[in-house]
């Protein structure tokens, strides 16, 4: 199963901690923004833009890391939801939950750790995700 990770750029870390995580469990993950160097406002950034937004498009589930000033991760969850991806939201903060009504759109699912979504994902390896 193909997974794209998603969060704040300042976050890298925990990202790549998760990258590593989930390719630990068997997963594979389409894209890893986190070793890149931070946009500059440069036409570097048209070129890694469009290749962030192709691994979004090869993935199986978007997994978003709810940080906060997530500003290029809003646009590739928006990216994500209008190419029907399942996506995984990944937070610990309730009141996160109870203020953002699109984290209860259709198809976005809610878990507190990168485990639980490695367990997740275990039990439906055989099934069709959600």
């Amino acid at each position: 199963m193909k997974v794209f990770v998603s969060t704040s750029y300042r976050y890298r870390e925990e990202a790549s901690k998760a990258m590593d995580e989930l390719r630990s469990a068997g997963l594979e993950a389409t894209y890893d923004w986190t070793s890149k160097s931070e946009f500059n406002g440069n036409s570097e950034g048209y070129s890694e833009a469009a290749t962030c937004l192709k691994g979004i498009r090869d993935c199986d589930v978007f997994i978003l890391i709810n940080r906060p000033n997530m500003n290029g991760a809003k646009v590739e969850l928006g990216y994500a939801l209008g190419k029907d991806k399942v996506v995984f939201l990944v937070t610990d903060e309730v009141d996160y939950l109870r203020s953002n009504l699109f984290s209860w759109l259709t198809g976005i699912h809610h878990f507190n750790s990168i485990p639980q979504v490695i367990k997740y994902l275990e039990d439906f390896k055989e099934a069709p995700l959600p």
